[in-house]
C-alpha cells in the first residue's frame, strides 16, 4: 500500500498558486505556541491567525513571507488552509467508533 500525502492548492489574490500539505503530528503540536495563554489579556486575533497560517504554509513553501499572508490570501482560503492542515484524524475515528 502506498499512501501519498494529501495536498491542497490555494490560488492567491494575485493569481499565483501555492500547494500545501497537511501537517505532521509534531507540526500540529507546534501550532499550540501560536495560541495565547490564559494570562494574555490582549489577544490580537488577526496576528494569531496570520502567524498560524504562515507557519502552515512555510512547511511546504519555505519562501512564503508573513506579509504575503496578509496581502495575498482571502478569508475563504484561510479557512480552507486551517481546516485542511489542522484536521484531527483521531477525533474523526473516535466519532466513527462511538456512533456504531
Amino acid at each position: 500500500m502506498n499512501i501519498e500525502p494529501e495536498k491542497l492548492t490555494i490560488t492567491l489574490i494575485n493569481g499565483s498558486k501555492i500547494t500545501i500539505r497537511s501537517l505532521t503530528l509534531k507540526e500540529r503540536r507546534d501550532c499550540i505556541k501560536f495560541f495565547p495563554s490564559e494570562e494574555d489579556a490582549n489577544i490580537d486575533y488577526f496576528k494569531v491567525q496570520g502567524d498560524l497560517v504562515h507557519y502552515i504554509i512555510t512547511r511546504s513553501v519555505p519562501s512564503f513571507k508573513r506579509e504575503d499572508v496578509d496581502n495575498l490570501i482571502d478569508a475563504q482560503s484561510i479557512r480552507k488552509i486551517l481546516t485542511f492542515a489542522l484536521v484531527d484524524p483521531f477525533s474523526e475515528l473516535v466519532k466513527t467508533i462511538t456512533n456504531v
